[in-house]
C-alpha cells in the first residue's frame, strides 16, 4: 500500500514494534511520522530511522500521551508541517500483543481491507460509498413499508439522511428473534436485539455494506422476509430455540 500521501502518528515508538511500524510506513513511503514516546532515545531512534530511510520522514516527540495538552501539541505541530493525520498507530509495544498473534492477524486483514477501501478513490471515494449506503438503507425501508405493510413491522431507523448511518433496525413486537433465525436460514444475515417488554420492542438489524451489496440484494433481503412472514415460515419451532450469538 502507498502511504506516499499519508501522515501517521506512533506512539511506543522509541524502540521494538514502535521503531519497527515506523520503518515499515517508510518503505511504504510515509510522507511523515510523529515517533512519540515518553523515553528520551526516541530523537535518537528518529535520527536513526531518517537516516536508513535517506530522507527527513520521522519527527521525535518526547511527552506523556495521556497528556491530553502534550498529545495535542503533537498532532498540531505534525500536522501544520506536513498535513492532517491519517494514521495512528497507539501505544505500540510488546505489551499491546500479550493476547497472542492475533492483533497481527488483524493487521494482515486490515492492510488488505484499506486496499480495496483505497481503490474506491477512483469511483468517488467515501462520498460515493456515503451515497450509496444511503441508496440502500433508503430502498430497504421503502420496500419494507410498501411489501410488508400490515406485517406488524416498524422502523427504528431515522428517515433523515444525515441520522442514518449504513444499518435498519425494524421492530415487531412478537417473533424477531424466529424471524431472523428464518431468515438466516434462507441466507440473509441480520441480528436481533431484544426490547425491555415495554415501550421498547425487539429488534430486527440489518446492515449495507456498499462496497459489495446491491440493490438486486436489497430486494431479494425484503422478498424472503416478505415469504418467511406471509408463509408463517418464522413459527417453526426450529427458529424459537436460543442460540449463543442471536
Amino acid at each position: 500500500m502507498d502511504l506516499s500521501e499519508r501522515v501517521g502518528v506512533v506512539t511506543g515508538g522509541a524502540s521494538g514494534i514502535g521503531r519497527a511500524v515506523a520503518a515499515t510506513m517508510a518503505q511504504r513511503k510515509v510522507k511523515a511520522v510523529a515517533l512519540v514516546d515518553q523515553n528520551a532515545a526516541v530523537h535518537e531512534v528518529a535520527r536513526s530511522l531518517n537516516q536508513e530511510a535517506g530522507r527527513e520522514f520521522a519527527m521525535p516527540f518526547e511527552g506523556d500521551t495521556t497528556d491530553e495538552a502534550f498529545r495535542a501539541s503533537v498532532f498540531d505541530t505534525i500536522s501544520k508541517a506536513h498535513g492532517l493525520v491519517s494514521l495512528c498507530v497507539p501505544a505500540a509495544g510488546i505489551t499491546r500483543y500479550q493476547c497472542g498473534t492475533q492483533p497481527i492477524l488483524s493487521l494482515t486483514a486490515l492492510d488488505c481491507g484499506l486496499d480495496t477501501l483505497l481503490a474506491a478513490e477512483a469511483q468517488g471515494g467515501m462520498g460515493a460509498l456515503r451515497r450509496k449506503s444511503l441508496a440502500l438503507t433508503g430502498l430497504f425501508m421503502q420496500l419494507v413499508r410498501t411489501r410488508l405493510h400490515g406485517q406488524g413491522f416498524g422502523i427504528a431507523t431515522p428517515e433523515l439522511e444525515s441520522l442514518r448511518g449504513s444499518q435498519v433496525s425494524l421492530t415487531r413486537q412478537e417473533g424477531a428473534y424466529a424471524i431472523v433465525q428464518a431468515l438466516i436460514a434462507r441466507g440473509v444475515i441480520g441480528d436481533f436485539r431484544a426490547g425491555d417488554g415495554g415501550h421498547h420492542p425487539d429488534i430486527l438489524r440489518f446492515g449495507f455494506t456498499p462496497l459489495y451489496i446491491g440493490y438486486a440484494d436489497v430486494w431479494h433481503a425484503v422478498e424472503h422476509l416478505r415469504q418467511v412472514m406471509t408463509s408463517g415460515e418464522w413459527r417453526d419451532a426450529r427458529f424459537a430455540h436460543k442460540n449463543a450469538v442471536t
